[in-house]
């Protein structure tokens, strides 16, 4: 009996599907099944208008139209039809009649995206009556103007994208009724002025986006009534400190992320971001900035990230971020810094990240990071740093990773990096260090990596390195080393890769490499290698790759152990 159900319900449904689906046109079909329910056509190759259909009482999820070339929706392209989602994307598409969506079902049609396309213009009215639809796909077009009445009787939407289109000035009605509002994407157009009232009706919106415009202008209050907005892109426009005015931002009491960035800013009020104390994350990377003011940042207590890389400060005030306890990131990189103290740094009890590469940074005080207990990366590569003061690093015990690449640091003091269990990684190439000293690297239970490439390391103490129990990759190339450190080196049982190429060395004499069974990698290639004793690499059972490559060699004893 179970059988014999099933199988007239796969009759009825097949029998319902050729009766109930409206594509008549060669290249359109139905998709129907217990599930979904959705029409497509495909291929139609060069086609003046939407292929018709007959009136259904079905209703489809959706209606498709691929890999076809259209050049209009006529009026009434959809008549007696019944579809939530509308996907006309991508099918170079040149106009749009007014009276298009006119007889279909407005009352569950939600969905309409007609991106990708050659559309020029919408034509007042053209979405009246589609009170359900929540969203409206416009982006990738040509629109260079919309007319004020173009959204009228769009109730319900929600979800609005004009990105990628050729607009140079909206009307200041333009969202008027637009009070369901929640996302809208105008980025990628030629907009150069945001007036005071244009978005005033859009009193629920959260995620406004107007980056990669030609913004240079925004009125005072142009976002007052944006009581709900939680994100707000402007970044890679042309703002500048004249058209940034102070009062710009009063009303975004919930604003979260705000993206200045990569505009022409050289100065910013200090009463600009006071009304936005719900700010997690402010960026003003890429502007001009050349000083900050005290205060700019006081009120801003939920901040959790703040970029400021590639601006053109010299200085920090005094407690600048002192009011940021929830800071997790901050970004100074590329900037023209000639210090970082304590002061500017103080109460950052919560940061993980501090980046400040790319300064004119010549020194790092004792006590500059004393407050930074939660600190996990920080990274000072490419500034003038020519020391490291003893107890420095002592209060950043969960310091992961410390980079300080491309300084002029003559010497590591002994213990510098002590008493930091979760340091996993050193990065200091590419400065000056002369040899390491005893106990420069000790008791470091996490540490992974190790690169001290391209120094003037001539000598590596026999207790440089202690304790290191998980120390996997240590590079000490281009340095001036005439021997390998054999002893110092047997202090690392779990070292994989070895890298000593474009040093000195001259010879290879037997046990070499003895206590480190577990290395796999050993680069010594452009050095000045003699002579390799038979015995060099008998203790390396699991060595995987060897580079002798540019030494001085003119045989190879047989029977050493690599592979």
């Amino acid at each position: 009996m179970m059988w014999i159900v099933v199988y007239v319900s796969l009759a009825l449904l097949a029998s319902a599907t050729a009766q109930d689906c409206p594509a008549i046109y060669a290249g359109c079909s139905c998709q129907i099944t217990y599930y979904m329910k959705s029409i497509e056509c495909r291929q139609l190759g060069k086609v003046e208008v939407i292929p018709a259909f007959n009136s259904s009482n079905t209703k489809f999820q959706s209606l498709t139209i691929r890999e076809t070339v259209v050049r209009t929706v006529q009026e009434r392209a959809f008549d007696g039809l019944r579809f939530q989602k509308l996907l006309l994307s991508k099918l170079d598409i040149q106009s749009v009649s007014v009276d298009a969506f006119v007889g279909l079902d407005a009352s569950y049609l939600e969905e309409i995206h007609i991106d990708a396309n050659a559309i020029s213009v919408i034509h007042p009215g053209t979405f009246r009556n589609l009170s359900r639809l929540s969203s409206l796909g416009l982006q990738n077009n040509r629109l260079q103007t919309l007319h004020a009445d173009v959204f009228q009787g769009l109730t319900s939407l929600s979800v609005l994208y004009m990105y990628h289109n050729r607009l140079t000035s909206l009307p200041d009605d333009v969202f008027d009724g637009l009070d369901q509002l929640l996302e809208l994407k105008l980025n990628d157009n030629e907009l150069s002025v945001i007036t005071s009232t244009m978005f005033q009706p859009l009193v629920n919106l959260e995620r406004l986006y107007l980056q990669n415009n030609l913004l240079k202008r925004i009125d005072s209050q142009s976002f007052s009534s944006l009581a709900a907005l939680r994100r707000l892109e402007l970044q890679n426009n042309l703002l500048g400190s004249a058209g940034l005015e102070s009062s710009v931002f009063v009303g975004l009491d919930a604003l979260s992320v705000i993206n200045l960035s990569n505009n022409n800013i050289t100065e910013i009020a200090a009463d600009t971001f006071a009304y936005l104390s719900g700010l997690t994350q402010l960026d003003l990377g890429n502007n001009h900035l050349h000083r900050l003011d005290q205060m700019l940042f006081r009120n801003l207590t939920k901040l959790q990230k703040i970029y400021l890389s590639n601006n053109r400060l010299t200085n920090l005030p005094d407690d600048i971020f002192a009011f940021q306890p929830s800071l997790r990131g901050l970004y100074l990189q590329q900037n023209d810094l000639r210090s970082i103290t304590n002061a500017h740094l103080r109460n950052l009890t919560s940061l993980n990240y501090l980046y400040l590469d790319s300064n004119a940074l010549e020194s790092l005080p004792a006590d500059s990071l004393s407050d930074l207990t939660a600190l996990e990366t920080i990274s000072l590569n490419d500034n003038e740093i020519y020391s490291l003061e003893p107890g420095t690093l002592s209060s950043c015990r969960s310091l992961t990773s410390f980079s300080m690449k491309r300084n002029k640091i003559h010497q590591l003091p002994a213990g510098i990096f002590q008493q930091l269990p979760k340091l996993s990684s050193i990065f200091l190439g590419n400065n000056l260090v002369i040899s390491i000293v005893s106990e420069t690297f000790v008791n470091l239970t996490s540490l992974a990596h190790i690169e001290l490439s391209s120094n003037r390391i001539t000598a590596v103490a026999d207790t440089a390195f202690l304790d290191l129990p998980r120390l996997a990759n240590l590079g000490l190339d281009n340095n001036y080393l005439t021997t390998v450190p054999v002893n110092a080196l047997q202090q690392l049982p779990k070292l994989a890769t070895l890298n000593i190429r474009n040093n000195s060395l001259t010879s290879l004499p037997n046990a070499s490499f003895e206590g480190n069974a577990q290395l796999r990698r050993l680069m010594m290639s452009n050095n000045e290698i003699e002579h390799v004793d038979s015995g060099a690499f008998t203790s390396l059972p699991n060595l995987e790759h060897l580079d002798l490559s540019n030494n001085r060699l003119s045989t190879f004893i047989a029977g050493q152990r690599c592979r």
